[in-house]
C-alpha cells in the first residue's frame, strides 16, 4: 500500500473480510463482535456477510495510505472467510471506474471461501464468481499466505481456476517474506518490449520510452508486446509511436 500510494498513478479500493462478527465456539448461536476493531460494527450483521469497503476506488495518495494502515493495525482474523462475496463486491466498484485502463483484484487469505449457513441472497460460490466476473476483463491475483494443508487442494482448484480464467494468478506462500515479495510483483509497473524483425528485443517500463537507433530503411517492421498483447507495425527514422 506504501508503494501503491507513492506512484501516484492508479486508484486503489481497500476491502476487508471475515473481520468484525463471529460464533461463539462456547456457545453456539452467540455472536461474538470483535471489540478492537477501529470502526462500528452494524447491528444484525452476519458473520457470512462480513464484507466492509474500507476505501472506495478513487485517488490514493500517502494521507489515505496512512488510515487504511491505522485501522489494519486494529483487525484480527475472526469470523469467517465470504472469500467470493468480497470479490464480487469488489468487481462492482472496479466497473464504475468507466475511465480505468486495467483493472485488478489482489486478494490476500490464509484460507478458502467459507460460509456458514448463509441466506440464499449472500451464498456466492465460485460460479457466482466466475460469472460476476465474465467479460469484465478484471485480472484477480490471490495469494494465499499459509494455507492449511487440509485446505491446499481446494485452493488450488479453486482459486486457480479464478486465476486461469481471468488471466490473474494464485500464489500460495509460507512466509512473510514470499507473502511481501509476492504482491510486489504482482502491484509492478508492467513492462513492454519492441522487436525489429529478426532483431533483438529492447525493454523498458510502462510509462517509459524506448529510442531506436538507426540506420532506417524507408519503413522497418516492428513488433511490440505488453503481457499477451501483441502488435505489429512500421516505423521510418525520425517517427514516433504511442501505445495506449
Amino acid at each position: 500500500l506504501s508503494q501503491l500510494a507513492e506512484r501516484h498513478d492508479v486508484q486503489v479500493g481497500v476491502e476487508f473480510f471475515g473481520h468484525r462478527v463471529g460464533w461463539n465456539t462456547k456457545q453456539p448461536g452467540q455472536l461474538l463482535p470483535q471489540l478492537d476493531y477501529g470502526r462500528k460494527i452494524p447491528v444484525g450483521l452476519q458473520p457470512y456477510e462480513d464484507v466492509e469497503v474500507v476505501l472506495p476506488v478513487g485517488r490514493f495518495d500517502p494521507s489515505w495510505q496512512e488510515s487504511v494502515s491505522s485501522l489494519l493495525k486494529t483487525i484480527k482474523p475472526w469470523g469467517e472467510s465470504p472469500i467470493y462475496l468480497a470479490i464480487i463486491r469488489a468487481a462492482q466498484l472496479l466497473m464504475k471506474q468507466n475511465d480505468a485502463e486495467a483493472r485488478t483484484i489482489v486478494v490476500v487469505t490464509d484460507g478458502v471461501n467459507y460460509q456458514f449457513n448463509p441466506k440464499p441472497d449472500a451464498r456466492k460460490e465460485l460460479a457466482d464468481a466466475l460469472a460476476a466476473l465474465k467479460g469484465k476483463n478484471i485480472a484477480v491475483h490471490i495469494v494465499g499466505f499459509g494455507i492449511h494443508p487440509d485446505d491446499s487442494a481446494t485452493a488450488r482448484h479453486e482459486f486457480g481456476t479464478l486465476a486461469t480464467q481471468t488471466k490473474g494468478s494464485y500464489v500460495p506462500v509460507s512466509r512473510a517474506s514470499e507473502l511481501v515479495d509476492s504482491l510486489k510483483k504482482i502491484l509492478s509497473v508492467g513492462e513492454f518490449s519492441v522487436t525489429a524483425d529478426g532483431g533483438t528485443a529492447h525493454r523498458s517500463s510502462a510509462g517509459s520510452p524506448i529510442t531506436l537507433s538507426g540506420p532506417f530503411p524507408s519503413n522497418q517492421s516492428y513488433s511490440a508486446a505488453y503481457g499477451s498483447a501483441q502488435l505489429k507495425f512500421e516505423l521510418a527514422g525520425g517517427e514516433a509511436l504511442e501505445f495506449n
